[in-house]
Formats: C-alpha cells, structure tokens, sequence
C-alpha cells in the first residue's frame, strides 16, 4: 500500500466524518422535540393497548383459550398436498448462509 492510497482513504474518512457532523448539526435543535413527540404517540399507543386489554380480558382470554392448534384451516388443508421438505435441507441453507456472513 502506497502513501497516496493512505492519503485516499483518510480524506474518504474525514468526509464521512463531516457528513455526520453536518447530519447532527442540522438535527440537534429538532432533537428534543422528536423525543417529546415520540414519548407522546408512545404513550397513547401503550394507553389505547392497556385499555383495550383491561375492558375486554375476558373475550380474548375466551378467544385464545378456544384456539385448537390440531383444528386444520384451509392453509392446512392446501399445504398438505405438498410433499414435506427434509431436515438437512433446512441445515444446508443455515450453512451456506451462516458461512456467506461469516465470509
């Protein structure tokens, strides 16, 4: 590696560097704001969730209860038709994609 190649890269450093620098000057003053916002729409997502769940505990506690995880839907039925995939063929896909990341 050249002295010249060494320039390159730490003047491709330095602009990254200043793109983020410029990228949180911009955003600084908004910052609280967002925060603010985000805490709000947080909250009423949480209240709206939490009270739905306090007035109707019983209907979905029934609903989940009445689940028949054996009961066969149509997606059941349809997929049936298909011959099952084997096992090793899950683990050569986990293989070949563990060593891509790896890689």
């Amino acid at each position: 590696m050249s002295p010249r190649d060494n320039d390159v890269w730490t003047s491709y450093i330095r602009s990254l560097l200043s793109s983020t620098q410029v990228l949180s000057t911009i955003y600084s003053p908004f910052e609280p704001t967002v925060s603010r916002i985000i805490r709000v729409i947080q909250s009423i997502v949480f209240f709206f969730m939490f009270s739905t769940c306090a007035q109707h505990w019983r209907i979905l506690w029934n609903a989940m209860r009445s689940i028949d995880p054996e009961e066969d839907h149509i997606h059941v039925k349809l997929m049936k038709l298909y011959p099952e995939v084997p096992k090793w063929w899950y683990w050569r896909i986990l293989v070949l994609f563990f060593l891509m990341v790896v890689i």
